[in-house]
């Protein structure tokens, strides 16, 4: 009679097994389902300097690493290039750009246009990424015609552009992702400068 009750329990629980795998209407599961995982991050491996001097040799460079996470977990990259846009502003917020000579907002100027192809794996993760140096020089000579203010804020833009079109920066991007720790993906970042 053991025998008997053990086998009829046995089967019990496999057929509750079998009927619980099946596929669930539970609303998490509909909305899995239905995530568009089609986009991409720019985590920031090493960010750039805080502060930098045009005149010091040391605090002069702006560099700073990142890698492109695609939000489907492929390794190869799906994306076209990453630009890199730098805008001078009196605020660290960055919103009231610097005036020109002849007291005209200044606005944002292309830096560097970064192709999928230069992009290496050089971080423990094997995703693509790339080094990105300039001199704080080379964003005065974008400037000529601005007045410096003491300090200055340069805001340092990225943009993600993927291989179907759709452009990827700081103003398309949600908090959890610009300013979550795990992600480290703001598309931004403002250095206080001093130009002297």
């Amino acid at each position: 009679m053991k025998n008997i009750f053990k086998t009829v329990l046995l089967m019990l629980v496999l057929i509750s097994v079998t009927i619980s795998c099946t596929e669930s209407d539970n609303a998490v599961d509909e909305l899995l389902q239905n995530v568009d995982r089609s986009g991409a991050i720019l985590r920031t491996l090493s960010p750039p300097g805080e502060f930098m001097v045009n005149s010091n040799p040391d605090m002069n460079t702006i560099q700073f690493t990142i890698e492109v996470q695609e939000a489907n977990g492929d390794i190869d990259p799906d994306f076209k290039e990453v630009r890199v846009y730098v805008g001078v502003y009196q605020d660290q917020l960055a919103t009231d750009p610097l005036l020109d000579d002849e007291d005209v907002a200044t606005s944002e100027h292309l830096m560097l246009t970064l192709p999928a192809a230069e992009f290496t794996t050089i971080s423990d993760n094997d995703l693509p990424s790339h080094e990105i140096t300039f001199g704080t020089q080379d964003v005065v000579d974008s400037f000529s015609t601005a007045t410096f203010t003491t300090p200055t804020f340069i805001e340092v833009r990225l943009e993600l552009e993927m291989s179907d079109g759709r452009v990827i920066s700081k103003d398309n991007v949600a908090a959890t992702i610009a300013t979550g720790i795990y992600f480290e993906s703001p598309f931004s970042y403002v250095i206080i400068f001093m130009n002297f």
